[in-house]
């Protein structure tokens, strides 16, 4: 009876065992998967801080031109036409976008291993950025976008301009900011529209705004970047 016993004994050690190790695997496998969705994540989290640079510069420049506009038009000197008409070029970039990549992030949340993240402020951060703040840039970028093309449409009496596009860059970002100008058009009218000065000055407060808002996207995302590290040693 005793050996019976001994030998089921045994048995159910090993069956626990193995259930063990199983257990263990899959839990291990599941931390390896979570861990290189990390290492992916900071290499497209730095392609983002890389994309944000650039659209950034652009804005900038589009702005310093907006801001030279609308001080022209309130000034008792005004510039020459052709001045005028390469501050217009570059302020039509205002409509550049960023375009994060969450491609990453989708698969931490399909996978489970969003669950697995050991940083509270980690996981917290990840879901403020991906489910809040891009949505929140989504929507000014809607904003901006149809308030530039319908403005540069309106002003297309009084000013419009023809840029030599080139199509040898190949490149996710397209602007008018480094393209020559093949033409260019302003009316002899042109300071007596109040549509303009609206334009211009409506330009400064919404190029700004898009501004703030990438600006807080790219703090949070270099945030990331280091609670990444933090959890990646951890494991």
């Amino acid at each position: 009876m005793k050996k019976y016993f001994i030998e089921a004994a045994l048995i159910f050690l090993s069956v626990l065992s193995a259930f063990f190790l199983e257990s263990y695997r899959v839990e291990q496998s599941k931390i390896e998967l979570k861990d290189s969705l990390m290492e992916e994540l900071s290499f497209s989290i730095h392609e983002d801080l890389n994309q944000i640079t650039e659209v950034k510069s652009i804005l900038n420049e589009s702005l310093d031109s907006a801001i030279y506009l609308m001080d022209d038009f309130l000034s008792e000197a005004k510039a020459e036409k052709k001045i005028i008409a390469q501050n217009f070029s570059k302020l039509r970039s205002m409509n550049v976008s960023y375009f994060p990549r969450d491609g990453v992030y989708n698969q931490l949340l399909t996978t489970g291993s969003l669950e697995l993240i050991k940083y509270r402020d980690l996981k917290s951060k990840l879901m403020y950025v991906y489910e809040h703040a891009f949505s929140r840039k989504d929507a000014v970028d809607k904003v901006l976008d149809e308030f530039g093309w319908r403005s540069i449409q309106a002003a297309s009496g009084k000013i419009w301009v023809i840029n030599k596009l080139f199509s040898d860059e190949v490149s996710l970002i397209t602007t008018y900011n480094k393209e020559d100008i093949l033409d260019f058009f302003v009316s002899n009218d042109y300071y007596k529209s109040q549509f303009l000065v609206q334009f211009y000055s409506q330009s400064i407060t919404l190029i700004n705004r898009y501004i703030n808002v990438i600006n807080a996207i790219e703090n949070d995302l270099k945030g990331i970047l280091e609670l990444i590290e933090y959890e990646i040693k951890e494991d």
